[in-house]
């Protein structure tokens, strides 16, 4: 069972047209992201990891210590785990979030224009159906900054 969301970071692509960080253009994406870190209503927070491929190897910056790793009965168990979890994490590329942090939500696209409307107006607090959705709206800026 999942109790979070994994965003996966693509590399500039020239052949293909695409990236860096496709998923922050993507407004289904940004409505994931959104609601992980911003649900309340759970008991426990949905956790948001991200990951990318460096160099050939997959690489996860984890919201945490991923479970296998933990075992909080043995303390030293846990401060190794920390200094895994931060070499490991050191190998991500950070030009690939970076390029992520320009997310403009009102400019994100969708495959269908009938979910980007229904996200839109998800956020926003408004009618689903509400066409055209608003321009713009605090809480787009809201995801922005997230």
């Amino acid at each position: 069972l999942s109790v979070g969301v994994l965003l996966v970071l693509d590399r500039k692509d020239e052949e293909r047209g695409t990236g860096p960080s496709t998923p922050f253009t993507r407004v289904w994406c940004a409505f994931e992201e959104f609601v992980a870190l911003t649900n309340s209503d759970r008991e426990e927070p949905l956790l948001l990891d991200v990951a990318t491929c460096n160099l050939g190897r997959g690489v996860v910056l984890c919201d945490g210590l991923p479970e296998g790793d933990r075992d909080e009965r043995r303390p030293e168990d846990m401060t190794a785990a920390w200094r895994t979890k931060q070499n490991n994490e050191k190998e991500f590329d950070i030009e690939v979030l970076k390029s992520g942090l320009t997310l403009q939500l009102d400019k994100a696209q969708a495959s269908n224009e009938d979910d980007r409307v229904h996200i839109l107006n998800s956020i926003a607090c408004q009618p689903l159906e509400q066409r055209p959705p608003l321009a713009a709206h605090p809480k787009y800026e809201e995801v922005n900054q997230l």
